[in-house]
């Protein structure tokens, strides 16, 4: 499932403005390599629209 977190308006080179969405998965837990303890995790990741 992926959920929309946060929005930024952001402005083109030519002055029109657009807006980014930050968009995050699901907790997923990962082996940490050093230390061979798990911990939870989530992938963010932006989008833009239009």
């Amino acid at each position: 499932m992926v959920t929309i977190i946060n929005y930024k308006e952001r402005q083109k080179e030519d002055g029109t403005s657009f807006y980014v969405l930050e968009v995050q998965g699901g907790i997923e837990m990962v082996k940490s390599q050093k230390t061979v303890n798990f911990y939870a995790t989530a992938k963010k990741a932006p989008k833009p629209s239009q």
